[in-house]
C-alpha cells in the first residue's frame, strides 16, 4: 500500500498532521508496524501523541496478526475436505518421525495430516532442551521458533526435496487474551494496575509478578506451546494497557546469526520468555505437562566476507593504506572509502586485523576518522553525550541511590561538590558502576564470574597517578584478558592528581589516542564500538548498553538486549525532568 496507507491509518487516528512527515521519511506500511521508540520519537516529539500513535500501530499489528491466523484457518478447512475425500493419513500420541538419512529421533504427541502433494502440515513438537535453531534432519527441515516450538515440513516421496516455506504461528489464544480482564480476577493483578495509575510506570517486582499472572494464566488454560509470535502479540498487549512500558522489557526476539557480534544465533529473551520457560520445565520434570523431545544440532549459516582483492583493487584505499599526509586529503580519501569500509568492518575480524587492513587509524588523529563515519550513521546522535551525560546521569542517580553503598555515598558528595568537569565526570563513572550494577554471570570456557563495580568501570576507564605507568596498565590489561580468553577492547585511561584530571588517553588495540577531556574519551571509545561493530566488554557490556540506549538513543540490529537495562531506560523516560 506504500506511502497511501500511512496516509489514510493516520487521518483515520486523527493525526494527519504528521503525514508530512512521514513522507519524508519515506515510511510505509511495512516500516511504520515495525518502527522502534526511537525512530517514532524522532518524527512524532510530543509524548501525548507518540503515546497514542504506538497504541494504535501495536493494535494494528495485532488485528493484522488475527487475520493471518484467521487466514491460516480457513486454508486448514479446505484441506480438511480433500483429506475426508482422499482417506487422509494421521497418526496420535506418540508417533514417531524418523530420518533415514539421520539417527536423529523426533516424538510426536500430535495428530499430523498429508497435504495433497505430499506434505506434512505443520507439525508441533516441543523442545525441553534449551534455546533452538534452524536444524537439517537428513533432508527434513525443522524450524525452531527458539521458545520451544519447532516447525515441521517434509516430502515423505522425497526427502530432498524443498521444503514448504514457513508461516507465522499466533495461538488464537494469545490473539483473544484479554490482559485487562485477566488482572482484574486477582487482587495482584488490580494492584499491578493500581500502582500504574499512581506512579506512570511498573517498577520491577510489579513487572515480575505480572509475568507470572500472564504465564501461569496460559498454563491453567493448557496453552502450553507459546511460541515468539504468541510472546510478540502478549507483549504488545502489555504496552497497549501500560502505554509508558517497553515491550522490549518483556519480550527480545531471537537474532540471527548474520546479525550478532559474536557471530551466533541468540535465542529469544525478556520477562515472559524467562518465566515461561522455567514454569513449563517445572511442570514437565513434575509430570503435569507433556515431556517431548528432540535431538537436533545447530545449523550454521554463512556470513559472507569481505575478498582481499575488494580492498587492494581500489586506488584510494590503496592511497589510504601508504599516505598519514596531508591530513586534509587523508580525510577526504577516508570518505570516498566510506563503502568499501563498511563492508570490511561488518565481517568477522579482529581489532588487529582492522588496523592492519586500515593502518591510517593508528595516526594519533586516527580517532577523528571513527568519528567521521559515526556521524554518516548517526548524524542527529553525533553530540549526545556532551549534551546530556549530566543531566541522564542525575536522573540515574535520583532513581536508584537506593543501591548505592556506604562506599559509594562519599563519592555523591564529591560529584555535588567539585566543580572540575573531567573530575566530575569520572566521580559519574564510577558511581554509574554501582547504581546500574551486573546482573548476570560471565561464562569463559570452564570458568565463571560475576564483575563487582570494580570491575565493570575499570572495563571502561582505569586510573594511573602517573601517564608513565600506561605501559604497565595495558600490559596488565593483555594478561587479565588472556588469561580468561577475552580480547582487549577499547578503554580510556586518566592521569588524576587529588581531583585534577591531567591527561585522557584512549587505548585501542595498544594505540594511544590523547583526547582533551574525560567526555571525549567516553564519546571516542564508544564510537569505535559501533562504528567497528565490537562486542562490548563483557564486564562492562551493561554500562555500554545504558549510554547507547539512555544517551546516544540509538538501537541496532547488533544489540544483545538486557532486560534490566531496557527496564532503566524506561524508568528514565518516564520519570519527570
Amino acid at each position: 500500500m506504500g506511502d497511501s496507507y500511512c496516509r489514510d491509518v493516520l487521518t483515520v487516528w486523527g493525526y494527519p498532521q504528521y503525514i508530512e512527515k512521514f513522507e519524508e521519511n519515506d515510511i510505509d506500511k511495512e516500516v511504520l508496524l515495525n518502527i522502534s521508540d526511537t525512530d517514532l520519537a524522532t518524527i512524532v516529539p510530543k509524548i501525548g501523541h507518540r503515546v497514542i500513535l504506538r497504541k494504535r500501530i501495536e493494535e494494528e499489528k495485532i488485528k493484522l496478526s488475527a487475520t493471518i491466523a484467521s487466514d491460516s484457518h480457513q486454508s486448514y478447512n479446505l484441506l480438511d475436505s480433500f483429506h475426508r475425500e482422499n482417506d487422509s493419513i494421521s497418526s496420535r500420541a506418540s508417533s514417531t518421525l524418523i530420518s533415514e538419512h539421520s539417527d536423529q529421533i523426533v516424538h510426536i504427541n500430535e495428530p499430523f495430516q498429508l497435504s495433497p502433494d505430499n506434505h506434512l502440515l505443520n507439525i508441533t513438537l516441543v523442545n525441553e532442551a534449551g534455546p533452538s535453531t534452524s536444524q537439517d534432519h537428513g533432508g527434513i527441515d525443522v524450524t525452531n521458533d527458539e521458545c520451544g516450538v519447532i516447525n515441521v515440513f517434509q516430502s515423505i516421496e522425497n526427502l530432498g526435496e524443498q521444503s514448504k516455506p514457513k508461516r507465522a504461528r499466533i495461538s488464537s489464544f494469545a490473539t483473544d487474551f484479554n490482559l485487562e480482564e485477566v488482572l482484574r480476577k486477582s487482587r495482584t493483578g488490580q494492584a499491578i494496575i493500581n500502582i500504574y495509575k499512581l506512579n506512570q510506570i511498573l517498577d520491577s517486582a510489579s513487572q515480575s509478578y505480572l509475568v507470572d499472572i500472564i504465564v501461569s494464566h496460559c498454563l491453567n488454560n493448557e496453552c502450553w506451546r507459546l511460541t515468539n509470535d504468541d510472546f510478540k502479540t502478549i507483549a504488545s498487549k502489555v504496552n497497549i494497557l501500560f502505554p509508558n512500558e517497553n515491550t522490549d522489557v518483556y519480550y527480545c526476539p531471537p537474532v540471527h546469526k548474520r546479525f550478532s557480534r559474536e557471530n551466533r544465533s541468540e535465542a529469544s529473551k525478556g520477562k515472559l520468555v524467562d518465566k515461561y520457560k522455567n514454569k513449563i520445565t517445572y511442570l514437565r520434570k513434575a509430570g503435569v505437562v507433556p515431556l517431548l523431545r528432540y535431538s537436533a544440532s545447530d545449523v550454521q549459516s554463512e556470513v559472507g566476507s569481505v575478498i582481499a582483492s575488494d580492498l587492494t583493487q581500489s586506488n584510494e584505499y590503496i592511497w589510504l593504506k601508504n599516505n598519514i599526509e596531508p591530513w586534509q586529503e587523508v580525510q577526504t580519501v577516508w570518505n570516498k572509502t566510506y563503502l568499501l569500509r563498511t563492508k570490511s568492518f561488518s565481517d568477522e575480524k579482529s581489532i588487529t586485523h582492522i588496523f592492519e587492513d586500515w593502518p591510517i587509524l593508528k595516526n594519533p588523529l586516527g580517532y577523528t576518522l571513527i568519528e567521521e563515519d559515526f556521524s554518516k550513521v548517526y548524524p542527529n546522535n553525533n553530540n549526545n553525550l556532551f549534551l546530556d551525560f549530566e543531566s541522564i546521569f542525575k536522573k540515574v542517580l535520583n532513581l536508584r541511590r537506593k543501591h548505592l553503598s556506604l562506599r559509594d555515598k562519599p563519592w555523591v558528595d564529591v560529584f555535588n561538590a567539585t566543580a572540575n568537569e573531567d573530575y566530575k565526570t569520572y566521580t559519574a563513572c564510577i558511581l554509574l558502576s554501582s547504581l546500574i550494577p551486573c546482573t548476570k554471570k560471565i561464562v569463559s570456557g570452564k570458568k565463571q564470574w560475576k564483575p563487582n563495580s570494580d570491575d565493570a568501570i575499570n572495563g571502561i576507564i582505569v586510573k594511573v597517578e602517573s601517564i608513565a605507568d600506561i605501559n604497565g596498565v595495558i600490559a596488565s590489561k593483555q594478561q587479565a584478558n588472556q588469561k580468561n580468553n577475552l580480547p582487549v577492547l577499547p578503554y580510556i585511561v586518566v592521569e588524576i592528581h587529588e581531583t585534577t584530571v591531567k591527561q585522557v588517553v584512549v587505548v585501542v588495540n595498544d594505540n594511544l589516542y590523547i583526547v582533551p577531556s574525560v567526555q571525549k574519551g567516553l564519546d571516542a571509545c564508544f564510537k569505535f564500538f559501533i562504528v567497528l561493530n565490537f562486542k562490548y566488554p563483557p564486564e562492562s557490556e551493561h554500562l555500554w548498553y545504558f549510554i547507547q540506549r539512555a544517551i546516544y538513543k540509538i538501537e541496532t540490529k547488533y544489540d544483545h538486549k538486557i532486560p534490566s537495562i531496557i527496564s532503566i531506560v524506561n524508568q528514565l523516560n518516564a520519570a519527570k525532568s
